[in-house]
């Protein structure tokens, strides 16, 4: 039997001449050696700034002498890269060198071809896993060339990361064929035994997770899902947005320069949804102060006249510089991306997050035309003031619209404040205005005033356009009078479909709501007709007081379409005084005890109820007017809200109020509904105090190691057996 066997074992075993192959291993060895040299000396040795030009290199990020600061050379990493792995390689063929010429020949040709076999396994995979690290490092190199195809498809340095993969599959193939002449022995020696299965196993786990790294790659270029866990969808975008920026034919490039702190991973993972939307587009570039330093300097002496560089000492702002393909430019300060309300006595209020609605407005102003859209207040008759100070020029605002004003400024218009002052003649809304508005005015409108307003919105100025009004009007009574004010724009309004009766709307009261609170609704009509802002505030009742009701008129004719916008919630009586009460718990019982008693005429004056009985619960208090063109474009013209102190600043007041007069004046100019995204509610979230390092690093970390060695020797026993 033991003849037999060795029968079966060989008939000739193959002796590899010895001298020649290590003659051969040391000329690789140093070829290599002087490969790994001269890559080296490209990557490092080439690239010194000689000493009499140091003081005059300038730092592009400071502007100022820096002889430490030297231009990046191109292709740095992947030099030094190839030279180190070059230099691996040639020890491993210099000591397979070594191995083979001085390693004595045994007697045994048997035992012989085993122990060449061993030799061959071991320098073999050694160097195959040194061209499978290159691959991969290569690989993260060049990893912007890939998503630069597959984004972009722009295919010119696609060779870079092709190269890096053909590479490491030259190194998975070197050691793959190292161990198969060595397969012909792993039964009859433990030791070639447990070097091929160690090469296997370590060739399987490389295969594997260069497989799940290509495929994780591509499918999440080609299907980016990722999962926004935050309440308030802090990281994701509207389907209004995402559909604008599906839809944009010029190039948008956002450089990032906020440092990766915890608000600054918040915008770049909010960046990454935009970037989604529409790769082939919209660009995302983070750029670092420290190692960036030539591109921010090109980018600030590209761009010095956006807001990406102080004024007064030439410093960078962190932020986003947004660009498109016409190297157009706008930049958005960090600080500006959050928002903080008012608090309440002197409470900090609650942060908000902008990014969104500001990113893609401000994408919105660019692909935009270059002028502003100028809107005007005016500021005649006691409205909401946009000055920081009152009518003497001294004190504060008694009823200011600071944030109204900031945040129309922030969506790309220019406001301006409009007087009328009938001492320096005749009254006119100036030729630039595209919007105005009438914020609530406390008297009525003088009668140059109320001409200027009829003869801006009823006459076409030289470029065509019409006017456009936004009409504030909440309760109040005429000065040192008890009857309700009159604005003197209601023959203006009559003209386009709308009255605006002399009555104040009042309700049962609420557990949280006095008889003049209420809460406004959008008409779910307009969200059919996907009205962008019935869009915008679908599931935000708006909390109003001091309203006046709105009524369309009911024989209107012509061009002209009334859409009621917003309604008192139905789930309260509701009814109307020719006055503002000084007392609204005295009216409301007033009125509970004429309800008590049925007197129908008392409630049928105040229209508390139907002329067949039935009760009044909601109230229009928003109306939008269009008008069809001559060429049947349909125009947007004028909006009227019958109540007014929702939108004065307060203590502790959301962004709302003045988000909704935006989104208003967006709806006037026709712009997108991305214009109207609201700002989000902001938390920082924090891992739990209490709990111990080991808990959430150590022990999740150690249990994956635990569970990868045990499938490893489970593995090696099995082949084993």
């Amino acid at each position: 039997p033991e003849m037999e066997l060795m029968g079966m074992r060989s008939t000739e075993p193959m002796i590899v001449p010895r001298k020649p192959l290590a003659i051969a291993a040391t000329v690789l060895a140093v070829v290599l050696l002087g490969t790994s040299a001269f890559l080296l000396y490209k990557a490092y040795g080439a690239n010194a700034v000689p000493t009499a030009d140091a003081a005059a290199t300038l730092d592009p990020l400071t502007g100022q002498p820096s002889a430490a600061f030297k231009p990046p050379l191109p292709n740095q990493s992947e030099l030094a890269i190839s030279g180190v792995a070059a230099a691996l390689a040639a020890l491993v063929a210099g000591g397979f060198a070594l191995t083979t010429g001085l390693q004595a020949s045994d007697p045994d040709p048997l035992r012989q071809q085993a122990q060449d076999r061993l030799t061959l396994l071991v320098f073999g995979g050694i160097l195959g896993g040194i061209l499978i690290l290159l691959g991969f490092a290569l690989f993260y190199s060049w990893f912007s060339e890939l998503t630069a195809w597959l984004n972009k498809d722009e295919k010119a340095k696609v060779w870079k990361p092709l190269t890096a993969v053909l590479i490491f599959l030259a190194g998975a193939t070197g050691m793959f064929l190292a161990a198969q002449p060595a397969r012909g022995d792993e039964r009859n020696n433990s030791s070639i035994r447990r070097a091929v299965y160690g090469v296997n196993l370590a060739l399987s786990a490389v295969l594997v997770f260069a497989l799940l790294l290509v495929v994780n790659i591509v499918v999440g270029m080609k299907l980016p899902a990722r999962l926004d866990t935050s309440e308030s969808g802090m990281y994701s975008i509207s389907e209004n947005n995402r559909d604008f920026l599906r839809g944009l034919k010029q190039e948008i490039t956002i450089f990032n320069t906020i440092p990766e702190n915890r608000q600054g991973t918040d915008v770049a993972r909010l960046l990454d949804s935009f970037r989604d939307a529409n790769p082939s587009k919209v660009k995302v570039k983070a750029l670092s102060s420290s190692l960036d330093k030539t591109e921010i300097g090109l980018l600030k002496t590209k761009f010095k006249s956006t807001d990406m560089v102080n004024p007064i000492d030439g410093s960078l702002r962190y932020g986003l510089l947004i660009v498109t393909g016409e190297d157009k430019a706008s930049f958005l300060s960090a600080d500006s991306l959050f928002s903080r309300t008012q608090g309440q006595r002197g409470s900090p209020g609650r942060i908000e997050f902008a990014g969104e609605s500001r990113i893609s407005r401000e994408i919105l102003f660019l692909t935009e035309s270059n002028s502003k859209a100028v809107i005007y207040f005016t500021q005649s008759s006691g409205e909401i003031s946009i000055s920081p100070q009152g009518s003497d020029g001294i004190g504060p605002a008694a009823r200011a619209g600071e944030q109204l004003k900031s945040t129309l400024i922030a969506n790309g218009n220019d406001v301006r404040p409009l007087v009328f002052n009938p001492a320096e003649g005749e009254a006119k809304v100036p030729d630039d205005a595209t919007v105005v508005i009438v914020a609530d005015p406390t008297s009525t409108l003088s009668q140059a005033g109320v001409k200027a307003l009829t003869d801006y919105m009823r006459n076409k100025r030289k470029d065509g356009t019409q006017g456009k009004l936004i009409l504030i009007a909440g309760a109040h009574n005429q000065p040192a009078a008890a009857t309700l004010l009159k604005t003197g724009l209601e023959e203006l309004l009559d003209s386009f479909g709308l009255q605006l009766p002399p009555s104040a709307i009042y309700g049962t009261p609420t557990e949280s709501s006095e008889s003049n609170e209420f809460i406004a609704v959008v008409d779910p009509r307009l969200l059919r007709e996907n009205n962008p802002i019935a869009l915008a505030y679908a599931k935000a009742g708006l909390p109003v007081s001091e309203c006046r009701p709105i009524q369309p008129k009911a024989n209107r004719e012509g061009p002209i379409k009334v859409d009621p916008l917003l309604f008192t919630i139905e789930e309260r009586y509701t009814w109307l005084e020719a006055s503002v009460s000084a007392n609204p718990t005295q009216t409301f019982l007033d009125f509970r005890k004429a309800l008590e008693s049925r007197n129908a005429s008392y409630l049928l004056q105040r229209s508390a109820i139907s002329p067949d009985g039935k009760p009044i619960g909601n109230r229009l208090v928003g109306a939008l007017v269009s008008e069809s063109g001559e060429s049947g474009k349909v125009v947007n013209r004028v909006a009227v809200y019958g109540f007014s102190s929702f939108f004065v600043d307060k203590p502790g007041q959301s962004s709302q109020p003045a988000e909704f007069l935006a989104a208003t004046v967006n709806w006037l100019r026709d712009r997108p509904a991305i214009a109207n995204d609201a700002n989000k509610p902001y938390g920082v979230y924090e891992p739990n105090r209490t709990m111990k390092w080991n808990q959430v690093f150590t022990l999740p970390v150690a249990v994956t190691l635990i569970g990868i060695t045990t499938l490893g020797i489970g593995l090696w026993a099995w082949r084993r057996k």
